[in-house]
């Protein structure tokens, strides 16, 4: 399958053409109207990259991968404050060999689609136990049902032998 990269920001050190030359389908976006837009239209990306630009860009950015995607974030920074890092799943120091950063976004790619296919095996395996108990909750209530049925039947046959064993007085 694929690795859909969706990129914000300024490429200046050609990245994207690496990550294209290595078989990775990229996106672009230069504006975070055209991020937003992107994510709104479900494009789906593996991962998320964001060269550092404003800090009020990137906060958005954020924001809006955070919000509308489960795919990780990367940032490749151009410097060496790291003001937000924490934000991030993965930051790119300046000056990474492109053999080390696609070998850490590789790994980071794996990991998250290994994780994405545990929650869904999660959720599968939820929605079974669901399903299973609300069978179960339904049996015991035809059970109850019935025995209730059952008790009221014992008591009207026990009435039934107490007043013919009961002299009536007339």
């Amino acid at each position: 399958m694929a690795v859909r990269v969706l990129h914000f920001g300024k490429d200046n050190c050609n990245r994207l053409l690496v990550l294209r030359s290595v078989g990775y389908a990229v996106d672009t976006c230069r504006t975070v109207e055209e991020f937003h837009s992107v994510l709104q239209k479900g494009a789906g990306a593996d991962v998320i990259l964001v060269t550092t630009g404003p800090a009020r860009e990137r906060r958005q950015v954020i924001t809006l991968a955070r919000e509308r995607s489960h795919a990780p974030l990367v940032l490749f920074s151009t410097c060496y404050d790291y003001a937000d890092e924490a934000e991030f799943d993965l930051v790119i120091p300046p000056l990474t060999h492109p053999e080390e950063w696609l070998r850490k976004i590789a790994g980071l790619i794996e990991q998250s689609r290994a994780l994405s296919a545990m929650s869904t095996a999660i959720r599968e395996r939820s929605a079974l136990l669901r399903r299973d108990s609300e069978i179960v909750r339904l049996k015991s209530m035809i059970e109850r049902q019935k025995s209730a049925t059952a008790r009221a039947k014992t008591e009207r046959i026990i009435d039934r032998i107490r007043q013919k064993s009961d002299p009536v007085e007339k």
